[in-house]
């Protein structure tokens, strides 16, 4: 491979690194994603900045942490004076198309169908701009798939060219085709395997999930955890039965995910494999009965923030992995150091080239928020949730959480703090927040964190973060 030139980044909604199969004991079936892997560096210890879509975007696109940002809650939208990934391209000349979801807006999920953050016009293709293409009608039954039955499913399955996944493909490949030798950073972001987990029936035919192992936290006990965890594991009865019949649709969907990343990768690969850079990670994770929880939200675990994150091009090395922290923040200043650009000074994060090149010394750690999972706004022509629904949405819950070494320190800022031992406690089942033996990694991270937020001016560091019952750490100041 020659000099890198142009980067295309490519990214899934939840899909946490248990559900790729290049990662260990990753059992999804993503040969592409796979392929990609093998002809770059895997990052083994990637988090999302939040477990939640719009923050998490919001960081990936800006380069800063949510609350900085002002995009701290879904379907907000990052502050006027923020600029995204597509405006600072477009002041160094840089070409940016976008295609597929974007969730940054104010637009709720489908988007207003306008082309927003600074990125080009002709490829925009939110779910605003798919449901006009395909109609009421269609896109009423692709809104309701996830809902119906496993034979229903089968039977109103959509065929690949009207599902949003291929048509996203579609336009990232045309414009591969036709950019020429113009400089691009192009932008493909797939909904799948988010819900409604619609893909084309061969895909659900033939995924075979029997064999795949019930994960050993699957309602694990909440004693000594966060009475909002214990809450929201109230509501569910999650059995090996409700995991697999989950997992067959939504590993259906992710290997349609994957094949149409296959596609893309291909077009890359005929035109633009000599000079072209291919980051992929994916938004979020999917908790899926882990803790007697599922979805995102108001936690910090690893089946929630620990995403894959790849990169394949010049100058990597095939083949290889990389331990190193990583998060969403890096991705911006990775995209500028690689193009030659001037680094934008507003970002949060750092350049990952030092990682792939293998040189990087320094440690460092990672930052992930949380405030709330909404304001309880509705699009006007949206059907009324409960009223459960409602106080969740609105309800404020800040978290502030580290990764640091070995541990991970979440500061649950209304009620119950927790430390885990990632090396010892995998899974994340014994809170050590209040044992003695862990208390000086505990004040380290606790110490680090208040510093990171300080760095970024959080609008969240306050002494109440800085005051904990168990603090003991007189650096740790507000």
């Amino acid at each position: 491979m020659g000099t890198p030139k142009n980067i295309v980044f490519i990214m899934t909604d939840t899909q946490d690194i248990r559900h790729l199969g290049a990662y260990p004991g990753g059992y999804a079936v993503t040969p592409n994603l796979d392929r990609l892997s093998a002809e770059g560096m895997r990052f083994d210890r990637a988090y999302c900045n939040s477990p939640l879509c719009t923050p998490a975007r919001g960081a990936i696109f800006t380069g800063l942490h949510p609350a900085p940002n002002g995009a701290t809650y879904n379907d907000a939208t990052p502050y006027q004076h923020v600029p995204r990934l597509g405006q600072l391209l477009q002041e160094c000349g840089v070409r940016a198309p976008y295609t597929g979801k974007w969730h940054l807006d104010g637009g709720f999920y489908d988007g207003y169908g306008i082309h927003d953050g600074g990125f080009e016009a002709d490829w925009w293709y939110d779910r605003k701009r798919y449901s006009d293409d395909i109609g009421p009608e269609k896109f009423a039954a692709y809104k309701g798939f996830g809902g119906r039955s496993w034979e229903d499913k089968l039977a109103t399955a959509f065929k690949s060219e009207d599902c949003w996944g291929h048509r996203v493909a579609d336009r990232a490949i045309d414009f591969l085709e036709n950019v020429g030798d113009e400089q691009f950073v192009l932008s493909v972001s797939f909904d799948e395997p988010h819900g409604p987990y619609m893909c084309p029936r061969e895909f659900l035919e033939r995924m075979d999930v029997s064999g795949i192992p019930i994960r050993e936290n699957v309602n694990a006990p909440l004693g000594n955890k966060p009475q909002q965890q214990q809450t929201g594991a109230e509501k569910h009865n999650t059995t090996p039965e409700d995991i697999h019949k989950y997992l067959r649709y939504y590993l259906a969907c992710l290997a349609f995910a994957d094949h149409q990343i296959g596609r893309v990768m291909d077009a890359i690969d005929k035109d633009h494999a000599d000079d072209t850079i291919i980051i992929f990670t994916s938004d979020h994770g999917e908790m899926m009965g882990s803790h007697g929880l599922w979805s995102k939200g108001p936690l910090m675990y690893e089946e929630a923030t620990h995403v894959p994150f790849i990169m394949r091009g010049a100058g990597i090395p095939a083949g290889s992995t990389s331990d190193a922290l990583v998060s969403h923040i890096d991705i911006v200043p990775t995209v500028f150091d690689y193009l030659e650009k001037p680094m934008p000074e507003i970002v949060h994060g750092r350049s990952l080239r030092p990682e792939l090149e293998q040189r990087a010394t320094e440690d460092h750690h990672v930052m992930i928020a949380y405030e709330r999972f909404g304001n309880g706004l509705r699009p006007c022509d949206a059907p009324q949730k409960a009223g459960d629904y409602e106080a969740q949405t609105k309800e404020f819950y800040p978290i502030r959480c580290l990764v640091r070494g070995d541990y991970k320190l979440a500061i649950n800022l209304l009620e119950t703090d927790e430390l885990y031992n990632l090396k010892q406690d995998p899974y994340e089942m014994h809170n050590l927040i209040d044992d003695p033996a862990h208390a000086d990694a505990r004040n380290e991270l606790h110490y680090h964190l208040m510093q990171e937020l300080q760095r970024v001016d959080d609008p969240v560091r306050c002494k109440a973060m800085a005051k904990r019952h168990w603090s003991t750490n007189q650096l740790a100041q507000a």
